[in-house]
């Protein structure tokens, strides 16, 4: 099986992509023939509260394409898309499951889909992974820690878990050693665009202008509507921050298309100080449903959290109490 291509454009939505393909293997696990004869592919984006579910399978042997289908469906129903995919899969490779495993394709996995985990195998570094990023939105920082180090230490060539470790220091103000993990990261899978922009995020904080904008410039690269010549001509006639004011505006000229973009968009108008807009933007997000629920502890969000309109997203979205143990924490 191989990794889905996640096509969304909000950032973050990589661990729920991450998630969904976790547990798809796991379900289509009991298929023997699946492992030796079949590759499954696949792409997710993600929209608001529905996702699209793209999946075809193919013949490893020969290279045929055996069979392609789409899932649209809400986020809340994404577990019962699993296990059509799974049962769909099954039917067209003729296979005769048995009870048992038919059973196993069609079980709904239960929020606690972490500790039962963990009792089962204690040694599972990407139940862990997952594990920290809910205790990090929950507010227990430092019990997240805990369970991100362990996966790093039970499967220190994952990218992705290398990268979530990186990204779990900078939103905790620890910027160099961020970037140590963004360094092993590279080294795993070089060139991936997650790691220019967390690398883009930890030099913009340490004041590292020329570092932070090449990493930029890597980050927003492939897509065609950030001109680099024009992007060369800003940062040396008015430095980095005009930059981002500049690939800002065209986001949001872009906004009313792409009203996903909200989220993204608040994320860097507080990095520039802009924070009334933030605010602005963040409310937009939440109308839409196109929140991440890292807004608790988000690095960039750090100086708005004493502001009412902040507190009042966070209560919208049953983070509020999180939220004040994790600043509890901190102090």
């Amino acid at each position: 099986m191989l990794p889905f291509e996640n096509l969304s454009e909000e950032s973050g939505n990589e661990f729920f992509v991450d998630g969904l393909v976790e547990d798809l293997l796991n379900r289509i696990s009991v298929i023997e023939e699946l492992k030796v004869a079949y590759i499954l592919e696949g792409s997710v984006q993600r929209y608001g509260q529905k996702a699209r579910v793209t999946v075809q399978l193919i013949d490893a042997k020969n290279d045929d394409h055996i069979w392609a289908d789409s899932y649209d469906r809400d986020i809340e129903d994404i577990f019962q898309t699993q296990s059509e995919i799974a049962l769909k899969i099954a039917s067209e490779l003729d296979e005769i499951l048995t009870s048992e495993q038919e059973s196993s394709l069609q079980e709904e996995k239960t929020e606690n889909a972490f500790q039962r985990a963990l009792v089962l195998n204690p040694n599972y570094s990407t139940a862990h992974k997952y594990y920290a990023e809910h205790l990090y939105i929950t507010g227990q920082n430092d019990k997240a820690r805990m369970h991100m180090d362990k996966a790093v230490e039970l499967d220190p060539l994952s990218f992705i878990v290398r990268f979530t470790s990186a990204q779990f220091y900078y939103h905790q103000g620890y910027f160099n050693e961020a970037l140590r993990e963004l360094d092993i990261s590279d080294e795993i899978q070089a060139g991936h665009r997650w790691t220019q922009e967390y690398r883009f995020y930890c030099y913009w904080q340490l004041g590292q202008e020329k570092e932070s904008y090449e990493a930029l410039k890597r980050w927003i690269q492939p897509h065609p509507v950030y001109n680099l010549e024009t992007a060369d001509s800003i940062f040396s006639r008015s430095g980095l921050k005009a930059v981002l004011e500049w690939t800002v505006e065209l986001d949001i000229a872009r906004a009313e298309e792409h009203p996903t973009y909200a989220y993204s968009i608040a994320k860097d108008l507080a990095m520039l100080g802009r924070y009334e807009e933030a605010l602005n933007w963040l409310e937009k997000a939440s109308q839409i449903h196109s929140m991440s629920p890292w807004i608790s502890f988000d690095f960039r969000f750090r100086s708005l959290h004493d502001n009412p309109r902040f507190q009042a997203i966070l209560r919208e979205m049953g983070l509020a109490s999180y939220f004040e143990n994790a600043v509890a924490g901190e102090e």
